[in-house]
C-alpha cells in the first residue's frame, strides 16, 4: 500500500464504492478488478491502522450496527450466485447486522442476505415489503484488539410478511458447544476488523 500521509480517505472510499458497485459487489469481478479492489482495500488499512493506537477496534462502539457488504472475494459468499433461483432471481442486500451481548468481550452477529425476483417483479416486491431472505446467526468473542471468534448457533428463512423459520441454541448450549469447537478448531474461524470509521 501506498504511504498513510499521501492517502485521501474519502477518494480511497468512494473508488472503492464505485469499483465494487461496478462489479457487483465482487459477483461479476474479473481479476483484476479483484486485484484493484484489493489494493484501494489495502490503502484504507495502512490509512487506519494509527486509528487504533488507543483503542481496539473490538472494543470500538463504531463496531456495532448494520454493516451492507460493499465488496466481497470469499468463495462461499460469490457461490451465492450460483444458486438456481426461481425465475432468474438474483442476489439482493448481503449485511451483518452486530450487537454486544450482555458479557464484556461477546457479540451476536446476524449474517443475512436477500433474494430478490427479476426486473420490474423486484421494483414491485420493495414496495410491497415482500423479500426472502436467509439468516444465520453466529456467537462471537474478542480474541484480540482485531478479531473476534465466530461461532454459527442458528438459522432462519423468511419470506415477506410470514413468520420466520428457523431456530438458535439456547444461550447456556450454545457456550457449551462453542467452548468444546473452540478447543477443537482453536482461534481458526473469526471475522477480522481492519478498518472501521462511522460508515
Amino acid at each position: 500500500p501506498r504511504e498513510a500521509a499521501a492517502i485521501d480517505l474519502d477518494t480511497v472510499k468512494a473508488r472503492f464504492r464505485l469499483h465494487a458497485a461496478r462489479c457487483d459487489r465482487g459477483f461479476s469481478a474479473s481479476g483484476t478488478t479483484i486485484e484493484q479492489l484489493r489494493e484501494l482495500a489495502a490503502d484504507l488499512e495502512a490509512a487506519g491502522a494509527n486509528q487504533w493506537i488507543d483503542e481496539a477496534p473490538t472494543a470500538s462502539p463504531l463496531l456495532l450496527g448494520r454493516w451492507d457488504l460493499d465488496f466481497c472475494d470469499a468463495s462461499d459468499v460469490l457461490s451465492l450466485s450460483l444458486l438456481p433461483l426461481p425465475l432468474g432471481g438474483r442476489v439482493g442486500p448481503i449485511y451483518q447486522s452486530v450487537v454486544a451481548a450482555e458479557a464484556p468481550g461477546k457479540f451476536t452477529v446476524q449474517n443475512g442476505v436477500t433474494f430478490r425476483p427479476p426486473g420490474a417483479l423486484s421494483a414491485l416486491m420493495d414496495v410491497n415489503g415482500l423479500t426472502s431472505l436467509y439468516e444465520v446467526e453466529a456467537r462471537c468473542a474478542v480474541l484480540d484488539n482485531t478479531r473476534v471468534s465466530l461461532a454459527f448457533v442458528g438459522a432462519r428463512t423468511r419470506f415477506s410478511a410470514l413468520p420466520a423459520l428457523g431456530a438458535a441454541l439456547p444461550g447456556s448450549v450454545a457456550d457449551q458447544i462453542i467452548t468444546g469447537i473452540e478447543g477443537i478448531i482453536g482461534q481458526r474461524v473469526y471475522l477480522e476488523t481492519t478498518y472501521l470509521d462511522d460508515d
